[in-house]
């Protein structure tokens, strides 16, 4: 389970930050710093942040859990697969229930955006483009994990090669000195 909270506390991060920005307009005057990231937090998690994040942790809890058991010698039922999925949906949502996160989540924006951001923000949101783009990064930012291993992956002997040849060229010019 530490891996998955290792996971999905910088995943969090992303996520909120790639999604954010909420729809309700600034029409009773000046809103402070404070109330307008409450709701930029707010309007990420409504936006797809919070179900991103509770997929990604059933789909890391499930492949733990289903290795786990497995490795026993004991193969799941299709029903049993939807319960464990259930039962890491339900947990979940009790020790990391959305108001925590939305409590969590808050200084990154007030530490992240200044007032005159958080306002852009909250305009942009309201636009057709921002909803959409909120729900489509909350879906890349949760995947981007596995494409990036993948990348990094696909040309990890090529990155080898070349670390090795550029260290042998710094190192190999004062090495006898």
């Amino acid at each position: 389970m530490r891996r998955t909270q290792r996971t999905l506390l910088p995943l969090a991060s992303i996520v909120i930050i790639a999604a954010c920005g909420p729809s309700a307009s600034n029409t009773q005057g000046e809103i402070g710093p404070r109330d307008l990231a409450k709701t930029a937090v707010h309007q990420a998690l409504d936006g797809g942040a919070f179900e991103a994040l509770l997929e990604q942790a059933i789909a890391s809890a499930f492949g733990a859990a289903k290795s786990r058991i497995e490795g026993s010698g004991r193969q799941f039922t299709v029903a049993q697969t939807q319960q464990l999925e259930t039962a890491i949906r339900n947990v979940f949502t009790e020790v990391y229930p959305r108001q925590a996160w939305e409590e969590v989540l808050l200084p990154l924006y007030l530490n992240g955006f200044d007032q005159e951001e958080l306002e852009e923000i909250n305009r942009f949101q309201q636009t057709a483009l921002g909803r959409k783009l909120a729900v489509v990064q909350a879906r890349v930012a949760t995947g981007g994990g596995s494409i990036g291993q993948q990348f990094i992956q696909s040309r990890q002997a090529e990155f080898t090669r070349r670390l090795g040849e550029q260290l042998a060229a710094v190192w190999g010019a004062g090495a006898g000195k």
